[in-house]
């Protein structure tokens, strides 16, 4: 996808860009994103169902939502040719504002629980 003058990266439904001649790259806005962990899901008979936290593409070599940590994350972002150091920092001010912002945000109560519950368990790892 190219959308000039910056160039995009796009893994799933998560893009960087990438301005030329400037040696910073950025995520760009999320799109089509949701957290299906949190879906409280019956099956034909009305019985609960466990919502499926299988990814469709593996995170720093894992497989399960449930097991990706802050490392995954920066390990993956090493492999697509980040530095280490500002992967981390990406990670960790991320992990920050998502859990500063859910205090301040409308919604069903039950799935913010669950979003917080996830970006704490990332950041520690």
């Amino acid at each position: 996808m190219d959308v000039s003058p910056a160039s995009t990266w796009q893994a799933m439904n998560f893009s960087i860009l990438h301005e030329p001649g400037i040696p910073v790259v950025a995520l760009a806005p999320l799109y089509d994103v949701l957290s299906t962990i949190a879906l409280e899901l019956s099956d034909s008979t009305g019985q609960p169902m466990r919502a499926d936290t299988h990814l469709g593409q593996r995170v720093g070599g894992q497989a399960d939502i449930r097991k990706v940590t802050a490392a995954s994350l920066i390990d993956e972002a090493v492999t697509w040719g980040i530095r280490r150091r500002t992967a981390s920092a990406v990670v960790t001010e991320t992990l920050d504002q998502v859990l500063a912002a859910i205090p301040a945000t409308s919604g069903d109560a039950r799935v913010l629980a669950v979003i917080r519950e996830q970006a704490e368990r990332i950041s520690r790892g």
